[in-house]
């Protein structure tokens, strides 16, 4: 499995940054994490529920 992470903007009542973990097999959203200000430490949410959740398996 090979995961990567990508943070957008998004413009829609000022939410601010979506960082997102993509399984880039299948284009699947495994974990996501929106916040106002950015920062090297709100990047690493969304990698760490990943983990939590664990691997899904088809």
């Amino acid at each position: 499995m090979l995961w990567g992470t990508d943070g957008k903007k998004f413009f829609v009542d000022s939410l601010g940054l979506c960082f997102a973990v993509i399984d880039h097999f299948n284009d699947e959203i495994i974990a996501w994490h929106i916040c106002k200000h950015g920062t090297r430490w709100t990047v690493m949410e969304p990698v760490k529920a990943a983990g939590k959740n664990g691997i899904q398996k088809p």
